[in-house]
């Protein structure tokens, strides 16, 4: 199964808040085999989201009342395929933690940037593998400009602020979480379309061999 990982700083507020929106979108999109948790750098474990988070994100129709928070610690990073960070500070503190996971997180606008400009290798569709590939696109496109940096990495932190804020932030989080799933599995549609043209034809496991050899 494919991993992602979702940091920042208590996970409290963005991190599950991301975590949802991403879950949701991998469900709308009917994506499977792949885990999506969060964590924070930060000690507020076994701690509720804000209640201002929990009522945003009741306002998109999902549910994070049974999330409790976590503590970024090595084993996850060290299991997760894709780590995300929701301000530069999180992923810088990611690489401190484990160097080796470096090239395999970003933060979430400099993910969704590079996935929007770079072109992964085409897959048959399996979940774990396409999300290896679409991270290994973002990782070449990155390391291929060692000065690209965005003017503005982070998402900013509510916490403590009005119910606004927090709509604000949900609204920007929910936007990145869409196009950052739709970048990691752009072959979903592709796939599902051959297959469902091989249910009348008997020939979609052939045709996505046939893509990936030539792709």
């Amino acid at each position: 199964m494919g991993r992602i990982l979702l940091v920042c700083t208590g996970n409290i507020c963005r991190s599950p808040m991301a975590e949802a929106f991403v879950r949701h979108e991998l469900d709308q999109r009917g994506i499977g085999g792949i885990s999506v948790e969060s964590s924070g750098v930060s000690g507020w474990q076994d701690s509720p989201p804000t209640s201002e988070a929990a009522d945003v994100l009741r306002e998109y129709g999902l549910d994070v009342s049974e999330h409790r928070a976590r503590r970024l610690d090595r084993t996850m990073v060290e299991s997760a395929e894709l780590v995300v960070g929701l301000s530069a500070e999180h992923r810088d503190a990611v690489a401190d933690l484990v160097p080796q996971a470096a090239t395999r997180t970003f933060t979430l606008k400099e993910l969704v940037h590079l996935l929007e400009v770079a072109a992964a290798e085409p897959t048959d569709g399996d979940p774990e593998r396409t999300l290896r590939s679409s991270v290994r696109a973002a990782a070449a496109r990155r390391e291929s400009d060692p000065s690209f940096r965005l003017r503005d990495e982070d998402v900013a932190d509510p916490v403590g602020l009005g119910i606004e804020t927090y709509r604000a932030a949900a609204w920007e989080i929910e936007d990145l979480s869409r196009r950052m799933v739709a970048g990691l599995f752009p072959d979903v549609d592709r796939v599902r379309a051959i297959r469902e043209e091989g249910l009348q034809g008997g020939r979609s496991n052939d045709r996505l061999r046939e893509e990936g050899e030539t792709g």
